[in-house]
């Protein structure tokens, strides 16, 4: 035995080291780990400095591309792979949006696995579950490509392409895609789009969503699109009026076709626009005389009662023909319908509480004639009984006086 040991070098010495590390493994990984616990800090480091490289990135390009859409800033946070099926996700008091990964080796999936994550989250939260799912996927499909193609990195994106596009594109999200690329080409209508998806989102979704209200979301997405396939002498309709969108395109036409009446059709339209409570309006001019036109027509729209500029931008706009050309865009908010259509929405709350607490009105027996409300000062209820026998005041007040001045005239009661 001893012959065959020496035969492979191995002596009494090494036997002994060998039955110590065999009998005390769990006591020499710990001093090994102890020994090595400073260098992990690099590993520390490298994955802080991937994160904030990668969600500054983000950002940066987001702000770009939809800012309207991504007023949530990113943040990467890693995480054990034990507790990665527990936590994905979560939004700070700041309104961040933190998106916890796991290390990988491939450092640009990590980006695609945040990246989808991010844009899913933050994209129409609220309303994306009412609408067509070949639909909603698009848009997301839409911008996170459009994300990655402003890395500028081939392997990122080749990646998506391969892991993420390619898998997620049926015929009818191929459609949809389609039109948003096309809509996207002809510059600043996609983000228009976007910023109607916005409002809806936040103003309507969480207290009136109906399917009247899903199918005028995706008629604006067609409008839009045909306005942005619009040629240079075509006549289309640039104002979409439905019960929950209202938006308008101004678009500045050359500065011959100007020359009888000046800026003031363009003017007259602005304010017709305001009267008939459009929600907003974009003022659009490409090329350098078109530029003056738009600047000469923002200055007398900052004057116009009930109308707020709320942005101003300068762009440089590739044609068809590779060619850059100057476009300037300009956003205009109408504030009188901003106020009356808070109104019109704190009233159909009232009257949908009313509905929900009163049993009587939910079963018709009391019925409700107006309200009228004061945001923060009073609101006032007209309703009357549908028959004979049922008192107004009784049931809509009950024991509890007190609620504000009561009105009473036979059977009608005013609150």
């Amino acid at each position: 035995m001893n012959d065959l040991l020496s035969y492979f070098g191995i002596s009494g010495g090494i036997i002994f080291i060998l039955i110590v590390i065999v009998f005390n493994a769990d006591k020499i990984y710990l001093a090994l780990s102890l020994l090595l616990k400073p260098f992990s800090f690099f590993k520390f480091f490298l994955k802080s400095k991937i994160a904030f490289e990668n969600q500054g990135r983000i950002n940066e390009i987001c702000g770009r591309i939809a800012p309207n859409i991504f007023d949530r800033k990113l943040k990467i946070k890693w995480i054990s792979l034990k507790s990665i099926n527990e936590k994905s996700y979560f939004l700070s008091e700041d309104e961040e949006v933190t998106i916890y990964v796991h290390h990988k080796k491939n450092s640009n999936q990590i980006i695609l696995d945040v990246l989808n994550d991010y844009v899913s989250l933050t994209f129409c939260p609220n309303l994306k579950s009412a609408l067509e799912n070949d639909f909603v996927l698009s848009n997301q499909i839409f911008i996170t490509n459009k994300i990655v193609d402003e890395y500028k990195n081939l392997s990122l994106t080749h990646l998506y392409k391969k892991n993420c596009f390619d898998n997620q594109t049926d015929d009818k999200t191929k459609k949809y895609l389609i039109k948003i690329q096309s809509m996207h080409n002809k510059n600043f209508y996609f983000k228009v789009f976007l910023d109607a998806l916005k409002q809806v989102d936040e103003k309507y979704v969480n207290i009136l969503f109906d399917n009247e209200l899903s199918k005028e979301t995706l008629s604006f997405f067609d409008f839009i699109f045909t306005v942005s396939q619009k040629e240079r002498d075509e006549k289309v309709d640039l104002t979409f009026t439905g019960k929950y969108i209202k938006y308008s395109i101004i678009l500045v036409a050359k500065d011959e076709t100007l020359s009888s009446q000046g800026v003031d059709a363009h003017i007259k339209r602005i304010k017709d626009c305001r009267d008939k409570l459009v929600h907003r309006i974009y003022i659009s001019g490409f090329g350098q005389k078109n530029l003056i036109n738009v600047k000469k027509i923002t200055h007398i729209v900052k004057k116009i009662n009930g109308l707020n500029v709320t942005m101003e931008g300068d762009y440089d706009v590739e044609t068809s023909d590779g060619k850059l050309r100057p476009f300037r865009l300009v956003v205009v908010e109408n504030q009188l319908l901003s106020s009356r259509e808070t109104n019109i929405n704190d009233i159909k709350v009232v009257e949908k509480l009313l509905d929900t607490y009163i049993p009587e009105i939910n079963n018709g027996r009391i019925e409700i004639i107006a309200i009228a409300r004061e945001k923060g000062i009073a609101t006032k209820i007209l309703v009357k009984a549908t028959d004979g026998s049922t008192r107004p005041v009784g049931y809509c007040v009950g024991v509890q006086k007190g609620y504000g001045e009561i009105f009473c005239q036979k059977n009608l009661i005013m609150k």
